[in-house]
């Protein structure tokens, strides 16, 4: 629930707006990349396929799947573990930080796949 709870916010922090149409005044279109300066967030270079997958995304029509991220930081390193202090686990914030780094993998992923 908590790095999903994550994984929303930075969606929302990025503000992306997907419209079918081009011509309507009604929508906002904000640049992902500019939107992704101004909050001074370093997209991690895009991952290659973990474990059993063979691709990390599949493209039908104007649809894109992703699949196979996993929480790595920049460095290489996996964030590992359950959240709940209660239980044992790691820190509710480490929940968040670990959701942030998986949605970040997956935005270089996007980036990369589809270009600017």
């Amino acid at each position: 629930m908590t790095m999903q709870r994550s994984l929303s916010t930075v969606s929302r922090r990025l503000a992306l707006s997907v419209s079918a149409t081009s011509t309507s005044t009604s929508n906002r279109f904000i640049h992902v990349e500019k939107r992704i300066e101004e909050l001074n967030i370093t997209l991690p270079p895009p991952s290659s396929p973990k474990a059993n997958y063979n691709i990390i995304c599949h493209t039908t029509g104007n649809i894109m799947y992703v699949s196979g991220h996993l929480p790595i930081k920049a460095d290489g390193t996996l964030l590992t573990g359950r959240v709940g202090p209660e239980s044992g686990g790691n820190t509710v914030e480490l929940g968040y930080e670990a959701a942030r780094h998986c949605g970040l993998n997956i935005i270089s992923t996007l980036k990369s796949q589809l270009g600017d």
